[in-house]
């Protein structure tokens, strides 16, 4: 369990290709957990992933070393491998 004892379950992959057709999610960032956790508030998952859209797709004014350096610092804040 999660610090303070709740967790909240992903969902399946099923539920989460439902949800994140309805919502505008690609179905790219399905495999990722995160997704499947917000795509229980459909409109944040929208936002999370037209956000990280635009940064990791089309980002073209970010320097490429930024860009990487954003990508890293993220994954380390967030105690991802990457």
């Amino acid at each position: 369990m999660a610090a303070g004892g709740v967790r909240i379950d992903l969902l399946s992959l099923d539920q989460a290709k439902a949800a994140a057709g309805a919502a505008g999610v690609s179905e790219q960032m399905l495999p990722l957990s995160v997704f499947r956790i917000l795509l229980r508030h459909p409109a944040v998952a929208e936002e999370l992933a037209s956000t990280l859209t635009t940064l990791l797709f089309r980002g073209n004014k970010l320097d490429e070393r930024l860009r990487e350096l954003i990508i890293m610092r993220i994954g380390w804040r967030t105690g991802s491998v990457y």
